[in-house]
């Protein structure tokens, strides 16, 4: 198959160092179609932000996500914003719009809107907090069983029509998990990590006493039990001369396509059999975290290429051992705690025991609840391409994964042609125009609000308002995770496409990391 070639020379002698597939050569036969240069918002007097939900869709929407996917989400979203408001219709209806293809939040309100949300701001905030753990759990069991459920039903032996309108009973809960969540326990995690870095850094920290994050990093998560269950897979591996031989050297492509397969030669059989099993049951554990909102994006479930380049990484003896930085950062975590409680009496120690307390509490709890937004996707993904495959085999797509390039009423039509016997009519053009549009959408930094301020202050403060200029156009700007300084190779990644591109001790820069971004960190200096 096509690959990517790293080489060199030295001394006379001709190495290869490096080979990969080559993803992106269907992209070359696509229609040029320019990037979009305009950006404005349907009312020009109205508010449109990049904020809370659509951080999780960064990129352009699929244009199945951008109908089936945006309808759940807003139907979802304003079923909660009822709840918290105590009354319905303070909310645009369609809370979530599409501008050149990026999701935006929708700020069309009325004067008299926006007085009844400020007037009720108090009680919105009590609804909110209110019993947020609590709310976080019941809505993930509910998520959870409602998966379970359809994972059990003999789900491809209905209609293309029933599957279809599966999908949005398996994408709802999932939805509404994650507004449990932006409801609750994710503000709570990032104002009580706020409120307490503000109290430590002005009132309690002398020079030479350790970084406010120093106190909440160490906690057992899903991420952090993910990578450290990743490598103990590896390390098992290494104890197995064969296995750990054929995983070393061969292309994280090619094991994936024989997972499913018989030992390949020169490994034993039982020791292939059983890493079969042991990685089945680290993918079913782990491997419905997403990348973004989007199903069009597969899980590690569906292409674990990702995870096993950093078990490869493990199985070489690279990359940081997670037990020993957890346990490490618990440590320095709990000896900085500790000096504290000791340090203080009185009103000073009841201080920072509250705010160290509750940020300590929702930390990991936010990272929990990030990891298992995906649950459903997975089976979401399999029902789209189940429906995907039988119009392969009726002439209307060229491939299975092209349904994600329809929009929810072509899919319905054509799904519903199909279950009466009748013929489908061709979407392969369409798809093609859109796979370039989406393309062309993606090569474009979006605004994080709309309308864009007059064009003095623009190119006066273009980072302020989000603006990316063409002095700037080369330059990245964002938001520091980690604490500390390092001079490496700054690595960066838009998707788990780029994911091989990543070497250890690079510093990891992405639009946005979620927990399946994970299996990354272990290279990262």
């Amino acid at each position: 198959y096509p690959v990517d070639i790293e080489w060199a020379i030295a001394d006379d002698e001709l190495y290869l160092l490096q080979s990969r597939p080559i993803t992106t050569l269907g992209e070359t036969a696509l229609p040029q179609i320019p990037p979009p240069s305009e950006w404005k918002g349907p009312n020009r007097r109205a508010k449109y932000m990049r904020v809370n939900i659509v951080e999780l869709m960064p990129n352009p929407l699929t244009p199945l996500f951008a109908t089936l996917g945006r309808r759940v989400i807003n139907a979802s979203m304003n079923r909660l914003m009822t709840v918290f408001f105590d009354r319905p219709g303070l909310m645009p209806e369609e809370l979530i719009i599409t501008i050149n293809g990026y999701a935006y939040y929708n700020g069309e309100f009325t004067a008299k809107q926006i007085g009844q949300i400020l007037l009720g701001s108090v009680g919105i905030m009590k609804r909110m907090f209110t019993g947020a753990e609590q709310r976080w759990r019941d809505v993930r069991s509910r998520y959870k069983a409602t998966v379970e459920e359809w994972q059990a039903r003999p789900w491809r032996e209905s209609s293309a029509t029933e599957i279809l309108h599966s999908v949005s009973e398996i994408l709802g809960p999932a939805i509404a998990y994650y507004g449990a969540l932006v409801s609750g326990i994710i503000p709570a995690a990032w104002i009580s990590e706020g409120l307490f870095t503000v109290v430590y850094d002005r009132l309690i920290k002398r020079k030479n006493d350790p970084s406010a994050p120093t106190y909440l990093l160490g906690f057992d998560s899903t991420p952090i039990l993910a990578e450290k269950a990743l490598y103990d897979l590896a390390q098992w591996a290494r104890t197995r001369a064969g296995l750990a031989e054929y995983l070393s050297r061969t292309p994280a492509t090619q094991i994936v396509a024989q997972l499913d397969g018989q030992s390949p030669p020169d490994v034993n059989a039982d020791d292939w059999r059983e890493w079969q099993s042991r990685f089945r049951v680290y993918l079913q554990q782990y491997g419905a975290t997403i990348y973004d909102l989007d199903f069009a994006n597969p899980t590690p479930a569906d292409d674990p290429t990702p995870v096993l380049e950093t078990c490869k990484l493990f199985l070489r003896g690279e990359g940081s051992n997670p037990h020993a930085r957890q346990h490490a950062a618990a440590e320095r975590r709990e000896q900085a705690t500790q000096a504290m409680l000791n340090r203080f009496k009185g009103l000073r120690l009841r201080l920072f025991r509250s705010v160290v307390t509750r940020a300590q509490k929702y930390a990991p709890q936010r990272e929990d609840g990030l990891a298992d937004i995906g649950l459903g996707y997975p089976l979401v993904r399999q029902m789209l391409l189940e429906v995907g495959r039988r119009l392969v085999q009726a002439g209307g797509i060229a491939e299975a994964a092209d349904v994600f390039w329809l929009v929810e009423d072509e899919v319905e039509r054509a799904a519903a042609a199909l279950d009466r016997g009748e013929p489908v009519s061709s979407m392969t053009d369409a798809v093609r125009q859109r796979k370039a549009l989406w393309q062309a959408q993606k090569r474009v930094t979006p605004p994080v609000s709309l309308p864009l301020p007059p064009k003095f202050l623009t190119k006066m403060l273009p980072e302020q308002f989000g603006v990316q200029t063409d002095a700037a156009a080369h330059v990245i700007r964002g938001i520091p995770c980690s604490p500390g300084s390092v001079t490496a190779t700054a690595r960066v990644l838009h998707g788990p496409q780029d994911f091989p591109q990543m070497q250890p001790g690079d510093v990891l820069v992405a639009a946005i990391t979620t927990p399946a971004w994970t299996p990354l960190f272990a290279m990262a200096s």
